[in-house]
């Protein structure tokens, strides 16, 4: 199955379509909506870059986070052998989530 993106309009639209007059969800978009898997990674102990087995062995990771103050950017996650413990590179504030860094474009 391939990925795509979804226009923020028509998700909004739906959702709408679908909220009953006390603001919740009717069940039809909650089963739908939790199933549906945005890709991102909580930043919480266990579910770090480094816990990730496709990085297993690395001591640099490059992922997408995703701020707290709501901005997405490209980071390192980086393994400091003199403090022995991992660390984000150039970013200030709290990262609320992360994941991997989509494949580079091909040419066909």
């Amino acid at each position: 199955m391939s990925r795509r993106l979804l226009w923020e309009d028509d998700v909004i639209k739906v959702i709408d379509n679908h909220t009953n007059d006390d603001n919740t969800l009717d069940n039809d978009i909650s089963c739908i909506l939790e199933e549906v898997d945005s890709g991102w990674i909580k930043c919480v102990p266990g579910q770090m870059p480094e816990d990730d087995k496709r990085y297993k062995g690395r001591k640099v990771i490059n992922v997408l986070v995703t701020t707290a103050n709501g901005e997405v950017t490209k980071v390192q996650r980086m393994y400091s052998n003199y403090s022995d413990k991992w660390y984000w590179g150039r970013i200030h504030g709290e990262n609320k989530a992360w994941m991997p860094l989509p494949e580079s474009y091909k040419e066909n």
